[in-house]
């Protein structure tokens, strides 16, 4: 990127535009949008360098005219996956205002507290993660730490290494730090929440510290070359300043003993259990950790600090101190990330790695998956309680009412949210629901027990008890009556009634037309994830409801191949009018956008390797010219 505004060749855009376009193809996209963030706050901040200079104002809009032509390419290139996104982003939970979608507090849960910038010190300040962490968000697995050593070349860049880059490095680490307090600092935050487009889609404020650890290890390759090219003709005055302070950190670390541990102890938060011996041997690991990497930190500052003393005294070279210092800094890093890949049996806290046996041994069928998957009817499975957000079972082409999506759609989420997580026996018949899987026996009049065994889930291997739900209906069917019901809040004490019978009727929230309509009669059905098809037969008007989603946005209804409305029935399924005789009911999900999203992409592919043959082309012609 500081190419592209450098030297401002269409090799560079065409180069920058394929790794940008790449990188939303394959990144986490909230991790992309955070760099696209800083190229952002680049491009405004070498514009207005150029801009100033009056001899660079040229300059500033060939550089601007490439930077947009290259965002251009890039969002061209990523377009088969972000076009269908940005689509369903509207309906989903991350659509801020809308029904069902997610709060304000949602957004900024995950937020960091400016106290726990203190890991950037010492990782386990406040615990390493798992159940040693007592810091404000609602758990973490690792701490936010980026290694001492880099920190400490960072603070030394920006103490003497005063260029444009530098300082440009310094504020936007300074704007990422204070957006990711979030609701800690809601006036920063709130800024790019309001005004910054789609930045309101993404949670977990503490997750743009990214770019801190990214801006911080550039500032640090600042402060070794600062440190290495210097004349140090003395010892300067603030190495022994900060001599001093290590010292006293040393002897209150060495003498602190009890009252010590008391002030850290008293910022330890309670744990869920109320088990006194499980409180005391989780506050002694908190300790324990906490102590070890204090001195751990300690031992690593002196090593830095010593070997700049060795140099400075010409003890060792340019070569040595920069080896030594890379050693320190993995042996630093190295300590850290150890622990988050491979904890110890006892620290509290499970691996972030997942062994290939337990990816096979976690897919691998078993007798509950084998009696769901021999029911080759269209049916789904309820997953009570704990095992609602179990998603494993999609896996075998099991369909569920539970799960877990990190975008949910917003009908479904606001669905789930009244209903009690589809709470009435009723609710759970018109889902479609055949079988109940419980962790635990369930004494009921209409479920019959059909299965116990054990079952890999993402809790671990549990007892699963499964239930078939007596009267349990199809995926399609017609309904008597047809109510009009606006009000939602009507509508959900409707539903959640035990008289409600959705064979019977069928609430809709719009105006329909004031004629009888009768039963009909469904000869055949098709069910697939992009097309169902319906035979029917009626010698009246009907409705039918099909248990499906309501998704207007891309299922399309047609009879005999004819366009007809769907409507929105009972909170959440789809409802149709159809007319009295025999016809072909089909629901086609439309992929017009995926289609405009692949050529969108392709063609702007061909356009930056295109800028890049150009470019080499010139770069050629303009060497045989020298």
């Amino acid at each position: 990127a500081l190419r592209l505004f450098d030297k401002q060749r269409i090799l560079d855009a065409g180069i920058l535009a394929i790794i940008l376009g790449l990188q939303l193809q394959r990144a986490h996209v909230q991790i992309a949008y955070y760099t696209w963030l800083l190229l952002g706050a680049l491009f405004l901040y070498k514009t207005i360098l150029y801009l100033i200079n009056k001899e660079f104002r040229n300059k500033a809009i060939i550089g601007s005219t490439l930077f947009i032509m290259t965002i251009i390419l890039a969002l061209g290139i990523s377009a088969l996956i972000y076009l269908p996104s940005l689509q369903y982003s509207t309906e989903s939970i991350r659509s801020v205002g809308q029904p069902g979608s997610a709060s304000y507090d949602y957004a900024t849960s995950w937020s960091f507290h400016p106290k726990e910038m203190l890991t950037f010190l010492i990782p386990s300040a406040y615990g390493f993660g798992g159940q040693t962490y007592w810091g404000k968000m609602p758990f973490t697995d690792y701490p936010n730490y980026m290694g001492i050593i880099f920190l400490l070349l960072a603070v030394f860049a920006l103490i003497k290494k005063h260029n444009n880059i530098v300082w440009f490095l310094a504020g936007t680490t300074l704007i990422a730090l204070l957006i990711s307090f979030g609701r800690h600092f809601s006036f920063m935050y709130n800024l790019f929440y309001d005004f910054a487009p789609y930045f309101s889609k993404f949670r977990i404020p503490s997750m743009i510290l990214i770019l801190v650890q990214f801006n911080t290890i550039i500032l640090a390759s600042y402060g070794l070359e600062k440190l290495v090219e210097h004349n140090w003709k003395e010892i300067p005055k603030w190495f022994w300043w900060i001599t001093g302070i290590i010292g006293f950190t040393f002897l209150i670390l060495l003498l602190g003993g009890g009252w010590l541990r008391e002030i850290v102890s008293n910022g330890f938060t309670q744990p869920s259990t109320q088990d006194p011996r499980f409180v005391e041997v989780l506050n002694n690991l908190r300790w324990k950790i906490w102590i070890k990497d204090t001195w751990l930190m300690m031992l690593f500052i002196i090593g830095l600090f010593g070997t700049f003393f060795l140099f400075i005294k010409d003890k060792i070279s340019k070569v040595v101190l920069i080896a030594i210092v890379g050693v320190l800094s993995i042996i630093d890093l190295g300590v850290v990330d150890h622990k988050i890949v491979q904890p110890e049996q006892n620290s509290g806290r499970t691996s972030q790695l997942v062994s290939s046996k337990a990816i096979k041994r976690y897919f691998q069928p078993d007798k509950i998956t084998k009696f769901l998957t021999d029911d080759e009817t269209a049916y789904r499975v309820y997953p009570i309680g704990r095992l609602f957000g179990e998603s494993r079972l999609q896996a075998f082409g099991i369909e569920s009412v539970g799960g877990y999506h990190p975008a949910k759609l917003g009908i479904y989420n606001r669905f789930l949210a009244n209903t009690n997580n589809i709470s009435t026996l009723p609710l759970m018949r018109m889902m479609n629901i055949h079988y109940i899987l419980s962790p635990q026996i369930i004494n009921h009049p209409d479920l019959k027990q059909v299965l116990t065994d054990k079952m890999q889930t993402g809790l671990g291997k549990i007892p699963i008890w499964i239930y078939s739900l007596s009267n349990n209906m199809p995926r399609a069917w017609f309904v008597d009556e047809v109510e009009v019901i606006i009000d939602e809040n009507a509508l959900w004490q409707n539903l959640l009634s035990e008289t409600f019978d959705p064979k019977q009727i069928a609430y809709i929230n719009e105006p329909f037309t004031e004629q009888s309509i009768s039963n009909g009669e469904i000869v055949s059905a098709e069910y697939s994830p992009n097309y169902i098809k319906i035979e029917t037969k009626n010698s009246e008007r009907g409705f039918l409801v099909v248990s499906e989603v309501y998704y207007p946005l891309r299922w399309k209804a047609t009879i005999d191949g004819k366009a007809v409305k769907t409507y929105q029935t009972n909170g959440i399924v789809r409802g149709i009018e159809v007319p009295a005789g025999e016809h072909i009911i089909e629901f086609k999900y439309d992929k017009t956008i995926f289609h405009k999203g692949i050529l969108i992409s392709i063609l702007s592919f061909i356009v930056a390797i295109g800028l890049i043959g150009i470019g080499l082309i010139k770069n050629k012609k303009s060497d045989e010219l020298v």
